[in-house]
């Protein structure tokens, strides 16, 4: 569940706020589902164990950092900085390119303005160890009308029943008509299938999900666990110390201004 509000009309800045603000909730720690794969696979068990939790940073600037480069990415969307008692995993610093689909019913095929290609190898170049790209699809709200319908169970069905007890209602009586809005899991599946077409190297973790309004006006993501095979990734070949050293001097000169603590666990041990 995401927290803030969120329009089709929202600016690329306000939605990778509102998907970096992580909330724990009920003593949970906070949901790192659509980046868990990149920030832990590469380091194994190791991480789950070690890593206390991350710095966060989002609109990271290229110059803040002075990572000498022509051309894009003039800023970095999201970085993360694992983190445990005793260090920061500088080493392991994870950064994201976001791009942000907006398709309509009348425009059901409207993609990302641009893949972000140009940005995602600018990253690779740049040296980062850890490098991703997302696609967000933020779709216009079909009306009824628009809808398809799919059948729901009213209840459960009681798969323990046993000649004597009373009679379970017809199937017809157990089942609904509920309308679907389709729109957002269309264009989550055509993103990715649009990036995984690209050919990206798979060190790089690509992922594309889709952020809808409930019926309560609560916000919240959804995915395909189909193409969960590519939102992994492993440390660029391309990787450079020097890089490495200057993410050590931005963390340490901007720590308090911008960097938000985020404790997997909810707790420090």
């Amino acid at each position: 569940m995401l927290y803030g509000y969120l329009s089709q009309n929202s600016d690329e800045r306000k939605v990778v706020e509102l998907i970096t603000r992580f909330i724990p909730k009920n003593d949970h720690y906070p949901d790192l589902t659509f980046f868990y794969n990149l920030l832990f696979d590469p380091v194994k068990q190791e991480g789950i164990e070690n890593y206390q939790g991350f710095y966060v940073a989002t609109d990271v600037k290229r110059e803040e950092i002075g990572v000498e480069r022509v051309g894009k990415p003039g800023d970095y969307d999201i970085v993360f900085i694992p983190y445990n008692k005793d260090k920061l995993y500088y080493d392991r610093t994870a950064v994201y390119e976001v791009k942000i689909a907006r398709p309509t019913f009348e425009k059901p095929n409207k993609d990302t303005n641009s893949l972000g290609q140009k940005q995602l190898y600018g990253l690779i170049e740049d040296g980062f160890p850890l490098v991703g790209l997302l696609h967000i699809v933020i779709a216009k709200p079909l009306l009824l009308e628009q809808t398809s319908v799919i059948k729901m169970g009213k209840k459960p069905i009681n798969i323990d029943w046993q000649p004597g007890d009373p009679p379970q209602s017809n199937l017809d009586d157990l089942i609904e008509d509920q309308p679907l809005d389709w729109l957002p899991w269309y264009s989550m599946d055509r993103q990715m299938e649009r990036l995984i077409s690209a050919g990206f190297p798979k060190y790089v973790g690509i992922n594309a999900f889709a952020i809808t309004k409930n019926t309560d006006g609560k916000l919240s993501i959804s995915s395909s666990r189909e193409y969960d095979g590519y939102t992994s990734g492993y440390f660029n070949p391309k990787m450079k110390q020097e890089t490495i050293e200057k993410m050590e001097f931005h963390f340490l000169k901007y720590k308090d201004r911008r960097y938000r603590k985020i404790s997997i666990w909810n707790h420090e041990s």
